[in-house]
């Protein structure tokens, strides 16, 4: 008769050759990414590198006052955003990851480094269109447009910028 103990080690043993399939997996996903792709990406956030003004805010369809749009600085180096003045929740520095390619929008998560949010992924939409970069994020699912009305509530916001 089995003991219970050596159930636990039996069946850890069944599901180890699984589990390792699909971490090789994974792993060659990652790995077999097109070049292409990631050229995109990398010449995405090369056309977004610099400075930007704050144009615009919009959350739950109302515009942030002017007094706001004045303060903010956005500042993209590398696959980092730098927000200033930073708020109480974060420190205003996130990584940032551009995909040209996904369709039907161009997407853009954001991760805070830092402060109470630290490690947690906007997932977001934008558009680079005549000097004027447009990102849409929510905190809890992607947006599917650029827009930041009554319905889709202070969970999504719209921004606008223009390079300094």
């Amino acid at each position: 008769m089995m003991k219970k103990k050596s159930i636990p080690l039996i069946l850890s043993l069944i599901a180890l050759p699984f589990s390792t399939h699909a971490v090789a997996e994974e792993e060659a996903a990652k790995i077999a990414k097109p070049a292409n792709e990631d050229h995109a990406s990398s010449e995405a956030l090369k056309a977004i590198q610099g400075k930007w003004k704050l144009v615009t805010m919009r959350a739950a369809g109302n515009d942030a006052p002017p007094q706001v749009i004045a303060t903010y600085k956005y500042e993209f180096k590398g696959d980092k955003l730098m927000i200033t003045p930073d708020n109480p929740n974060s420190n205003g520095n996130f990584s940032i990851k551009l995909d040209p390619s996904a369709k039907p929008i161009a997407t853009l998560d954001m991760t805070d480094l830092a402060g109470k949010n630290e490690g947690r992924t906007l997932s977001g939409i934008y558009a680079l269109e005549n000097g004027t970069l447009k990102i849409c994020f929510a905190k809890d699912k992607r947006p599917t447009g650029f827009v930041a009305t009554e319905e889709t509530g202070y969970g999504q916001i719209l921004i606008e910028l223009e390079r300094e």
